[in-house]
């Protein structure tokens, strides 16, 4: 395991910089070229055996999983950079655990009245 804890970025960093150096140093705020980036990972998702997976698919997974696992939806909107509303409207559709609870809490609500 390698701790990063010592290496402190610049507050522009990107998650995914253009990897260039400029004057000996490594730009963690070059944007990188959209194109290159998803023809690598394309090609690294065929080695690892996932040929159809697309890297949107990754921030899909990011929104639904912790959606699924019931952390709240303007935290989730958050790290996504969307607004709750927008979450919900692209990612919730896709939230079937939380839909599997809701069913079973409704369910309860509707023995307990009747």
């Amino acid at each position: 395991m390698v701790s990063l804890g010592a290496v402190r970025l610049p507050a522009e960093a990107l998650v995914f910089p253009s990897g260039s150096v400029h004057g000996g140093r490594f730009d963690f705020a070059r944007i990188r070229n959209a194109r290159g980036l998803t023809k690598a990972t394309r090609k690294r998702f065929r080695k690892l055996g996932f040929a159809g997976l697309r890297f949107h698919d990754l921030r899909v997974t990011h929104a639904t999983a912790p959606l699924d696992a019931g952390v709240p939806v303007h935290t989730v909107a958050q790290r996504l950079g969307n607004r709750p509303d927008i979450l919900l409207r692209a990612y919730a559709k896709r939230a079937s655990a939380a839909d599997e609870r809701t069913i079973k809490v409704l369910a309860t609500l509707a023995r307990s009245l009747g």
